[in-house]
């Protein structure tokens, strides 16, 4: 498997980009990564523009990105849907995904602080691209118009 062909399996199997990073970080930050550094394969995670030192490193591209597919492939892929100010509309948009057979999940973040809360709505890997058919401007937010399921 090489580089190119790692990244397409990744994408059609709905993984999220905020996991995971292919190449040298350059801004990405609390990711596994996979890059090339003078002929050798490394797999670390970084964080913050600190690189933590190498989990596996591979003299053989197809090795390193078979291991680099399993570990991302174990991990949760959540895609985030909607960001609301209102828990109402977060379960009007809840309740439409669920009529069109998707499953999603949602939680509470502070904002200015737990009195001024956010709710954020997800789905898990590949069911992002059924709501991205459905839904083509996401995230949702509290003023988005859904059209009528079916």
């Amino acid at each position: 498997m090489t580089f190119d062909e790692l990244k397409r399996r990744l994408h059609d199997a709905g993984c999220s980009t905020t996991n995971y990073h292919l190449g040298e970080p350059q801004g990405a930050t609390d990711v596994i990564c996979l890059a090339e550094r003078n002929g050798r394969f490394h797999i670390f995670y970084t964080e913050r523009g600190q690189d933590h030192p190498p989990e596996k490193t591979f003299d053989d591209e197809a090795a390193a990105c078979r291991y680099f597919h399993d570990f991302v492939m174990n991990m949760r892929h959540d895609h985030l849907v909607g960001y609301y100010q209102s828990a109402e509309r977060l379960q009007q948009h809840a309740s439409f995904l669920e009529k069109c057979g998707i499953v999603s999940t949602h939680d509470i973040i502070p904002y200015r602080g737990w009195a001024d809360p956010r709710y954020r709505l997800f789905v898990e890997g590949p069911a992002i691209f059924t709501v991205r058919q459905l839904l083509p401007s996401l995230p949702l937010d509290d003023q988005a118009e859904l059209p009528h399921a079916d």
